[in-house]
């Protein structure tokens, strides 16, 4: 894909589902994404599934983009929601866990 087009062509671009516009947009966006949700989660495997998520959103919403603002926040927003969205599942999988093993717990004792 041509490196000449400006935002405006570039989300034209994506929403007519145009692949070559998305491989562009993945590979100049990649590692900045990653860095970002990266620094949120603190977990490579957990920052390389979000940053996945983002660019899916992205490919899937690009439609919605009401482009009042750029490209770039909007796909740092996704991403930064995603990392949050992965924080909050963590530290209910902790409580779940932590519910279950008071639970055992309390079986083990009336045994």
């Amino acid at each position: 894909m041509e490196t000449s087009l400006n935002e405006q062509e570039l989300i034209q671009e994506l929403r007519q589902g145009n692949e070559p516009a998305f491989r562009w947009l993945v590979d100049n966006y990649r590692n900045r994404v990653f860095h970002t949700v990266l620094n949120i989660l603190q977990d490579n495997s957990e920052a390389e599934d979000a940053a996945q998520e983002t660019f899916i959103q992205v490919f899937e919403s690009v439609g919605k983009f009401k482009e009042e603002s750029s490209l770039s926040t909007w796909i740092y927003r996704i991403a930064v929601r995603k990392a949050l969205d992965k924080i909050r599942r963590r530290k209910t999988r902790k409580k779940t866990a932590y519910n279950i093993a008071l639970v055992d717990a309390g079986r083990k004792e009336k045994l």
